[in-house]
């Protein structure tokens, strides 16, 4: 998310003409109009409308907690002035502390030092306010005992973590890149590149990156895909099969289409045994995507699936 930095004199926020409320303006009028102003995006003039709110008016606690909190927003999410915001934080955190916002102001005080350059203090904060029954880590993988290989944020990565994780990431490399005589040193490799992976997640989701609207939508793109690849495996993948008889069938019948092109320009017929895996994962996708588009049928069938064909432009 872009910020646009804004250089906000202290005076504006007090410059305003003082005034008696009890003969001027309701109160119920005045946060109508700095919520005006907000939603007319003409932030900086809310924030003074909200401030006079807090000045000129009798206010019970919730809501002077909860029109700080506003402020405090304002300068973090519109503004992007994160000293300003961090200061109404604060003052949830510290003057308000029986109020419900605390724990919201507590994640942006860390998201504000996080942005403004001070990860220590971003850590530092995130432990003070970290109950001893929350989980160390976020992760939904079962913890698996070990001795301490790395510590990261007061989390611990265990021997028995760091195994799991190295086996699935070794897994995905294909033979030829794997160092099989030197496995230590593709380890010791893999957890340089895992804790800094790490370390920006956690100063990631201390900006509330967890939480930012175009982050979700491509998160919910891609478990809407990866529940779909996990049906495919369940009811077409294992249904595939491709018997010898039809690998040479399409082999006697599609030789001329055979061909391996050397870097010279000469052509050479490729024989049975070179042509079949090629033939086969042809044959595998043929054989899938029938089985996939009758499964679709059924489904669009089912669940009465309309497509408007006419109303694309």
């Amino acid at each position: 998310m872009k910020k646009i930095m804004y250089l906000v004199p202290a005076i504006l926020l007090f410059a305003c003409s003082q005034y008696d409320p009890s003969g001027g303006i309701p109160q119920e009028r005045q946060r109508e109009y700095a919520d005006a102003l907000f939603n007319q995006k003409l932030y900086i003039q809310s924030i003074n409308e909200y401030v006079k709110l807090l000045d000129l008016y009798d206010l019970d606690d919730n809501l002077r907690a909860d029109i700080n909190y506003k402020i405090g927003n304002i300068f973090y999410e519109q503004v992007g002035d994160y000293r300003n915001a961090m200061s109404f934080f604060l003052k949830v955190k510290y003057v308000f502390r029986e109020s419900d916002l605390v724990d919201e102001a507590n994640r942006k005080i860390i998201a504000s030092l996080e942005w403004l350059g001070r990860p220590g203090e971003a850590a530092s904060v995130l432990e003070e306010t970290t109950s001893s029954n929350e989980p160390a880590s976020d992760s939904p993988f079962e913890r698996f005992p070990g001795d301490t290989v790395a510590l990261i944020d007061g989390t611990v990565l265990t021997s028995g973590d760091f195994e799991r994780l190295f086996e699935y990431y070794y897994n995905t490399i294909p033979d030829d890149q794997k160092n099989e005589e030197n496995l230590r040193n593709s380890k010791l490799v893999f957890l340089g590149d895992y804790v800094k992976s790490e370390v920006l997640y956690n100063s990631a989701k201390r900006r509330s990156f967890d939480t930012d609207q175009e982050i979700m939508d491509v998160a919910f793109l891609q478990k809407k895909q990866l529940m779909i690849e996990k049906l495919m495996q369940n009811d077409i993948y294992v249904k595939v099969n491709i018997e010898d008889s039809e690998v040479e069938k399409y082999y006697e019948e599609n030789k001329e289409k055979l061909i391996q092109r050397d870097p010279d320009g000469s052509e050479n017929q490729l024989s049975l045994e070179d042509a079949r895996n090629i033939i086969f994962q042809l044959l595998y996708s043929q054989q899938a995507n029938i089985l996939r588009d009758r499964l679709t049928d059924q489904l669009i069938e089912a669940q009465n699936a309309i497509v408007f064909a006419d109303k694309i432009k």
